[in-house]
């Protein structure tokens, strides 16, 4: 059985603001409340809906350290499927001595560590009142258009030159005949 967790975490709840169409972003922070070093590991149950910064890596005695949790882009048409996800952050005293995070999980056991769970909420963008007071949504997020490209900008200014080079000499070789 898990021990009593001494890492505090904040928020106690990982709540996502939409829309979310975009990449969206929950800063979540670890504070070690020990007076030893500790280890974490951030899991969850849908590890293909989220991408975790850092995942994992060590707190000192009273340290903090701020976790990224990112929200991959989905069309928000029905979020309760995705309002079942959870997260547990693993914790556990470190060995004395040098070792790799990676190490260090491999000789845990399962009574040397201790779990927080931490669940999901998602809210969704406030829907406007129009003048009949009717409730609609806000309106959709049109996607940023594409940034230029370098490489695409040479190949063109490359065809270009390449054409009115060719083009110049054609012009020459009429003027000529």
């Amino acid at each position: 059985m898990p021990q009593k967790s001494v890492i505090r975490i904040t928020p106690q709840e990982l709540a996502f603001k939409g829309p979310f169409t975009d990449v969206v972003v929950c800063p979540m922070k670890l504070t070690n409340t020990a007076d030893r070093q500790v280890c974490f590991k951030v899991k969850t149950t849908a590890p293909k809906q989220y991408c975790v910064r850092p995942n994992s890596g060590f707190i000192e005695a009273g340290e903090t350290v701020e976790v990224s949790v990112m929200l991959q882009p989905f069309e928000a048409t029905n979020t309760e499927a995705f309002e079942k996800h959870k997260f547990m952050v693993q914790s556990a005293f470190t060995p004395p001595g040098d070792h790799t995070i990676d190490d260090v999980w491999k000789n845990l056991t399962s009574a040397d560590l201790m779990d927080i769970k931490l669940r999901v909420v998602f809210e969704h963008p406030a829907a406007e009142v129009d003048s009949a007071g009717d409730k609609t949504p806000p309106p959709p997020r049109m996607p940023s258009p594409a940034k230029p490209n370098a490489a695409a900008h040479a190949l063109v200014f490359t065809f270009f030159f390449a054409f009115s080079t060719i083009f110049s000499f054609y012009v020459v070789d009429v003027y000529f005949l």
